[in-house]
């Protein structure tokens, strides 16, 4: 999104809870004021949550009196606003029907202020949102300026649903899902800026290419980021296997340390985000709340009942442990590509020549192609 003075409203398909503004926030690299459902701030923990965030609850439209004009004064202000016209998160495969709110919102700044607005949508998409750390796809669909006031707020709010529906992957199944998942986290891994969209290509050559693609790496397995598009010597191949292996063997006895350190908390916050996770699009957003709170407090207590030195271990220990955790898989299966060039130059050069035509790498300016 380019940055704007003119007053920026942002709406947005809402498929992960807290989840949601963070991620959009962190992708358009702009400081977003939050909403939220008034009902959900009676639990103590969420009201705690959107309290330190700054979140304005969202009720029914004629309790919303109070909140419309702090949000109008906010965006007054220059300061961007994010509104998610579903109304809840949810895992429908299709977008429920927007809400009026947001365009409602748009109009009454439009009255009170006479001056424009710009409205950004977004398409917000996980590939696993039950899952902590996953990869999550951020398009912005389109803007739209509203200079006067007398626009069709049902009219509008319609077209808005639709644009970023359209431009939403849809499934027939999960292994078309995994299969887009995989295609994406590819373009992306090669080059971020290849990627504009969320959709697989549709031509049938296309799609075929893609298909035997797929199919190879699954068997293989290889990383196609790790493999590269240019070929590089043996020696680079060994120095990147080395420094892999050395990471995850010295790496593991830390690991195992941190975890052990840090077992207590671990079992809880766990326990306490399946307790309070009733669905699968709370999960995620239940372990980034539960978890801001859950070890800071073990860490507390740790102090008291011990001394500063315990506490500096488990903490820097446990950290330490959940990346290690979270970046293993990938290292490995870096690890088995790097072999693969090793021992099998032939078949990896097959792949690299069949990934540059079927993903049409030779029109990525910033991937060289070989002669």
């Amino acid at each position: 999104m380019k940055p704007s003075n003119m007053a920026t409203l942002v709406v947005a398909n809402h498929p992960n809870a807290f989840i949601d503004p963070f991620a959009i926030e962190a992708a358009l690299n702009v400081k977003l004021t939050r909403t939220v459902r008034a009902d959900w701030t009676k639990h103590w923990l969420v009201r705690w949550f959107t309290q330190a965030v700054g979140a304005v609850p969202l009720a029914s439209k004629a309790s919303n009196k109070a909140a419309f004009t702090a949000l109008t004064q906010t965006l007054n202000a220059g300061k961007a606003v994010i509104l998610f016209p579903e109304g809840e998160s949810h895992n429908r495969r299709t977008l429920k029907p927007f809400k009026k709110g947001a365009a409602y919102l748009a109009k009454q700044y439009i009255e009170s202020t006479g001056h424009p607005i710009r409205v950004v949508k977004v398409a917000l998409y996980y590939e696993d949102k039950s899952k902590l750390n996953t990869n999550v796809w951020v398009d912005v669909v389109g803007e739209s300026i509203y200079t006067d006031a007398n626009f069709n707020v049902c009219q509008e709010t319609k077209q808005w649903r639709e644009e970023i529906n359209t431009a939403l992957p849809s499934f027939k199944n999960t292994k078309e899902k995994q299969y887009h998942n995989w295609l994406l986290r590819t373009l992306y891994s090669i080059n971020p800026k290849a990627l504009t969209g969320l959709k697989v290509p549709q031509s049938d050559h296309s799609k075929s290419q893609i298909t035997l693609l797929h199919h190879w790496l699954d068997k293989a397995p290889i990383n196609l980021s790790t493999l590269n598009m240019t070929k590089r010597s043996n020696w680079r191949y060994i120095v990147d296997s080395t420094t892999q292996l050395a990471i995850l063997g010295l790496g593991l006895p830390l690991f195992l340390l941190g975890f052990v350190l840090n077992s207590a908390a671990i079992f809880i916050h766990y326990g306490l985000v399946k307790w309070q996770s009733h669905a699968e699009d709370k999960w995620a957003s239940n372990a980034f709340v539960l978890g801001l709170v859950v070890y800071p407090v073990f860490w507390l207590g740790l102090l008291i009942a011990t001394n500063p030195g315990v506490l500096i271990t488990t903490v820097i220990t446990g950290l330490y442990a959940n990346f290690y955790a979270q970046t293993s898989t990938s290292r490995l299966r870096d690890l088995r590509t790097y072999f693969g060039c090793l021992f099998q130059p032939q078949s990896c050069a097959d792949i690299r020549n069949t990934a540059k035509v079927s993903l049409n790498l030779h029109s990525i300016g910033t991937v060289k192609t070989e002669s």
